[in-house]
C-alpha cells in the first residue's frame, strides 16, 4: 500500500506539472499573439498617418528602424506591390488574392489575415489598411507557432518538472509514512482504541465485534478441547485417531503405552508406523481408512483388547480412522470361568445323581436283599443330602455374584460369631477327633450378620474336614489398628506349595480323594472370597503341606 500511495503521488505530481506546463505556455502563447496584433493594427494606424506626410522616403526609413519585427508592404489596387520592406517589389507576385487585400478593396477600412507556414513552423499576421490615395498599406509580424512556442520552452518544463519531481518525491514518501503510519500502528487486539482516522470507524467497529466474536468461540474450544484432553487421558480404554494418510492426529496416555509408545515422546503428525508394527492392527486401520468397520482381539503387555476400527467421514469422504482399545481381559476370564463353572457344576451334580440313580434303579428291580435295602437307603440319603448342599452353595454362591444376597450392615461383633460358629460344629469336630477352640477379645465390625456367620462357617469347617485325628483348629478375632483380623488355623493336611491361591476357584479341591469322604462341594472358600470382597476385606492364606493352614481375613476399619 505504501507503495501504491508513494507512486500515485508522484504520477500526479508529474500529470500535474506537464499539464501546467501545457496550459500556460497556451496562454502565455494565446496573450502574445493578442498583444502582437495590437501593436501590428497601432504600427500600421501610424505608418499610415506618416505616409500621407512622408511619401516613399518615409517608408524607407522605417525599413531601418522595424528591421525585422514588422513587414511593411504597399499594394497598388490591381494587386501589384509598389513597396517591400523584405523583398523587391518587381519579383514578387500579383497579391490581389490575399484575404486582407481583398477586404479593403472590397471597401473595409481594414482587413486581417493567419497564416501558418508548416515548413517553417511559424504563424504570421497580415494587418491592412485603406491609404488615401487608393492603395493599400499591410504590415505583417511573424511568430512561432503554439507547439514551437511550448517547445521553446521545453528545457525550461524539463528543468521545473525535475525539481517538482524530486519535491514530489520527498513529499510523497512523507505522506505515505504519515498515511500508513497510523495503519500499522493500530492495536487490533482493541481496535476501538484507536483513533487515527475517522473513516475507520466503522471498520474498527466491525473489527472490534469481530475479534469478541472469536474470542467467544476460541474459549469454546480451548475449553471443548480442555475436556476432551482431560476425557481422552483419564479413560483407561486406548484411543487413537488417525488421518487418511494414518498419521497420528490425538493418541492418548491408554492408546501409547499398551501399543509400547515412549511416554516422553510426542506422535502427534507421525506416521502410525512410528508407534506400532503390529501386522493385524495395520490390517484393521487398512479396513477403516477404506471405509469398513473392523474389530478384532488382540493381545497387548499380557492381556486381551477388543480392538475397534471405525472410518471418520465428512461429506461422504474418508478422512481418517479411530481406534478404541476396550481391555476385555477380566470379560474374557469371566466368560473362561463361567464355561469352567458350567461344567464343573455339571459334573458335581452328575455325580451324586448318577448315585442315586444307580441305587434306586436297584432297589426298584428287586436286585438288592432285605437285610441291605436299609444299607442302600442310607446311601441314597447320603447322596441327597450331598446334591442338596451342593446346590446351596451353587445357590449362595450365584446370588452372591448378582448382589441379590446382599443385606443392609449393622454392627457385627466377630467374636461372638466365632464362638457360636465352634458351638456347631461341636459335634462333627469330635467325631473327627479334633479340637476347636476361640481366641481373641470382642472385635466389632459393620456388615450383614449371616454373611459374616456363613464366611466363618465355612473357614472352620473346611479346617474341621481336612484336619487330623488328634489335630485343632484355632480361631482368633482381634481388632487392629488397621480394622479387625479374624483368624482360623488348623494342624491339618495343608495346601501343596504353588497352590494355596487355586484353593479360592469354584470346586477346586486340593485332595479329591478325600472329597467324598468330607462332604465338601468345592464352593466353600469362593463363596468365603465373594463375601470378603463384599465387605471390603482382604483374605490371605498360608499353609505347608502336613503341617497345617492359617486362613486370614482382614477387615477396614468401620
Amino acid at each position: 500500500m505504501r507503495k501504491r500511495i508513494f507512486r500515485s503521488m508522484c504520477l500526479l505530481a508529474l500529470t500535474a506539472v506537464i499539464l501546467t506546463s501545457v496550459l500556460v505556455s497556451a496562454m502565455v502563447y494565446a496573450r502574445s499573439f493578442t498583444e502582437m496584433k495590437t501593436q501590428v493594427q497601432r504600427e500600421a494606424a501610424l505608418i499610415s498617418v506618416g505616409l500621407s506626410h512622408g511619401g516613399e522616403d518615409y517608408l524607407g526609413a522605417l525599413q531601418i528602424d522595424y528591421g525585422d519585427d514588422f513587414r511593411i508592404t504597399r499594394i497598388r489596387r490591381d494587386g501589384m506591390v509598389l513597396f517591400d520592406s523584405d523583398a523587391e517589389p518587381g519579383r514578387m507576385e500579383n497579391h490581389l488574392s490575399r484575404p486582407e487585400v481583398q477586404a479593403v478593396l472590397s471597401g473595409q477600412w481594414s482587413g486581417e489575415a493567419v497564416r501558418r507556414s508548416e515548413t517553417m513552423d511559424t504563424k504570421t499576421y497580415y494587418y491592412a489598411l485603406a491609404l488615401a490615395d487608393g492603395t493599400v498599406l499591410r504590415l505583417a509580424s511573424t511568430m512561432r507557432s503554439a507547439f514551437g512556442a511550448v517547445l521553446s520552452v521545453a528545457p525550461l518544463m524539463v528543468f521545473i518538472a525535475v525539481v517538482v519531481l524530486l519535491l514530489t518525491l520527498l513529499l510523497a514518501r512523507r505522506m505515505a509514512n504519515l498515511i500508513i503510519g497510523p495503519l500499522n500502528a493500530l492495536d487490533l487486539e482493541h481496535p476501538e482504541r484507536d483513533g487515527a482516522y475517522e473513516e475507520l470507524s466503522p471498520l474498527l467497529s466491525r473489527i472490534a465485534q469481530q475479534n469478541r466474536s472469536i474470542g467467544r468461540q476460541m474459549r469454546q474450544l480451548t475449553a471443548r478441547q480442555e475436556e476432551f484432553r482431560l476425557l481422552s487421558e483419564n479413560m483407561s480404554e486406548g484411543l487413537l485417531l488417525l488421518d487418511r494418510n494414518a498419521a497420528i492426529l490425538t493418541i492418548n496416555n491408554s492408546a501409547q503405552a499398551l501399543l509400547g509408545g515412549d511416554a516422553d515422546r510426542d506422535y502427534a503428525s507421525q506416521h502410525f508406523l512410528q508407534l506400532s508394527r503390529d501386522l493385524q492392527l495395520q490390517k484393521l486401520i487398512e479396513k477403516a481408512l477404506g471405509g469398513d468397520r473392523a474389530e478384532d482381539t488382540l493381545p497387548f503387555r499380557g492381556r486381551q483388547y477388543q480392538v475397534i476400527a471405525s472410518p471418520v467421514t465428512a461429506d461422504e469422504t474418508i478422512r481418517g480412522a479411530l481406534l478404541l482399545f476396550l481391555d476385555v481381559t477380566e470379560r474374557q476370564q469371566a466368560e473362561q470361568m463361567r464355561r469352567e463353572f458350567s461344567a464343573n457344576v455339571s459334573h458335581e451334580l452328575k455325580t451324586p445323581l448318577t448315585s442315586i440313580s444307580g441305587y434306586a434303579e436297584m432297589l426298584a428291580g428287586g436286585m438288592v436283599r432285605d437285610g441291605d435295602i436299609k444299607m442302600f437307603a442310607g446311601r441314597i440319603y447320603s447322596e441327597a443330602g450331598r446334591l442338596l448342599a451342593l446346590i446351596q452353595d451353587i445357590i449362595k454362591l450365584s446370588r452372591l455374584d448378582e448382589g441379590t444376597a446382599q443385606e443392609q450392615a449393622e454392627p457385627v461383633d466377630l467374636y461372638e460369631v466365632a464362638k457360636q460358629v465352634v458351638e456347631r460344629l461341636a459335634l462333627p469336630a469330635a467325631e473327627r477327633q479334633v479340637a476347636v477352640t476361640v481366641e481373641g477379645e470382642p472385635t466389632v465390625v459393620l456388615g450383614a450378620p449371616a454373611m459374616l456367620d456363613e464366611l466363618m462357617f465355612n473357614l472352620c469347617d473346611n479346617a474341621v474336614k481336612y484336619n487330623k485325628a488328634g489335630g485343632s483348629v484355632t480361631v482368633s478375632a482381634r481388632p487392629t489398628r488397621d480394622g479387625a483380623c479374624l483368624a482360623v488355623r488348623d494342624t491339618g493336611i495343608g495346601i501343596p506349595h504353588g497352590l494355596t491361591e487355586r484353593v479360592f476357584e469354584r470346586f477346586y479341591r486340593v485332595d479329591k480323594s478325600r472329597s467324598k469322604d468330607t462332604g465338601g462341594t468345592g464352593l466353600g472358600l469362593s463363596i468365603v472370597k465373594h463375601i470378603a470382597q463384599i465387605h471390603g476385606a482382604q483374605v490371605s492364606i498360608e499353609s505347608k503341606e502336613q503341617v497345617g493352614t492359617c486362613i486370614r481375613v482382614k477387615f477396614p476399619p468401620n
